[in-house]
């Protein structure tokens, strides 16, 4: 791909094939993806809006630093942590990663080969669920070539997942969306779909009928496959601790129709994250171990959340429960 030859032409952009063919004269590219853990069909838009952007805007968003809306990477062997940051950045405000600027903002460069940009384009559309479809461009400023890769803010129902993760912009960072903004965000999409008033009203606690919350409860029984995090706990044996603890998973079985992937063997393992007050890491549980069970100590109250993993080629769902005692 060329770079741009002057400040004064527009940038080229590349995008994977497959969103690209579905792009409409309204400037938008569309794509959509059967989500199997919730069962609703979301349409994931981008208005590629970068088009205009020009190599004085672009020195100036550098010169700002990084922030709500910006990322810098030195180079596309930051890809998995720049798609993370262009998820976030979709659940917020939307945003760019530009490739070829250090943190401190030093335009260094980044090398793109003949197959970078459209690689990067389809990893993006790959590794997440629904898709990422950025608008991604290439610039020359002081002769040295940078990428960046743009996208907007998703619609209020929509919750965007990289490698079974939901990741929200705040500030500089990429944290992990709270369960209770996971929810709500299901909560509206699941009362748009499902009724004939506008979504801003439906989505209110107050307008919510008892039907519908019944008809919303029977849906997280879907969107989760039947499965639940639960817990016990006794008195700790550990200094320090006031519990020994154990989390595990649960089926739910409600007939003979029902989604039974514990009872059936397809889950893979639990990837579970409880803080850096209990592990550095994720942990993860394989299917050797009863239940995929995970016991711990603590001297207070936790929140836990879990990624359940399949082998039939289902999406993985994220879990949560708090843990007291």
């Amino acid at each position: 791909m060329r770079s741009r030859p002057s400040s004064n032409a527009s940038p080229r952009s590349s995008m994977p094939s497959t969103a690209a063919s579905n792009a409409r004269s309204s400037g938008l590219a569309r794509s959509s993806c059967y989500r199997a853990d919730c069962r609703v069909r979301f349409a994931y838009a981008n208005r590629l809006q970068c088009g205009a952007m020009n190599d004085r805007d672009l020195r100036e968003i550098i010169a700002r630093g990084e922030g709500q809306t910006t990322e810098f990477k030195q180079s596309f062997a930051e890809s998995q942590e720049a798609i993370e940051s262009l998820c976030a950045f979709s659940h917020a405000q939307g945003g760019l990663v530009i490739f070829g600027v250090r943190d401190d903002g030093t335009i260094v460069g980044v090398q793109v080969g003949k197959q970078t940009i459209e690689g990067f384009a389809n990893r993006c559309y790959r590794s997440a669920v629904p898709p990422l479809t950025p608008e991604i461009l290439e610039f020359v400023i002081a002769e040295k070539r940078l990428a960046v890769a743009t996208i907007n803010k998703c619609p209020e129902h929509v919750v965007g997942y990289v490698s079974g993760v939901a990741y929200v912009r705040v500030g500089k960072t990429n944290q992990v969306m709270p369960p209770g903004e996971q929810r709500r965000r299901y909560h509206v999409g699941f009362v748009a779909a499902n009724s004939t008033q506008q979504p801003a009203v439906a989505a209110s606690p107050a307008n919510v009928s008892w039907h519908e919350r019944e008809a919303h409860r029977a849906e997280m029984y879907r969107q989760h496959r039947g499965l639940f995090l639960g817990h016990s706990w006794e008195p700790s044996s550990v200094p320090g601790q006031v519990a020994d603890i154990v989390i595990f998973l649960r089926q739910h079985d409600s007939g003979e129709d029902c989604d039974r992937p514990l009872a059936e063997g397809h889950v893979k393992s639990v990837e579970y994250h409880l803080g850096a007050k209990f592990f550095d890491n994720t942990v993860v549980v394989g299917h050797d171990v009863p239940d995929f069970r995970l016991s711990i100590s603590a001297y207070g109250p936790v929140l836990c959340l879990a990624q359940v993993n399949f082998d039939d080629g289902s999406p993985p769902i994220m879990l949560d429960r708090y843990i007291d005692f």
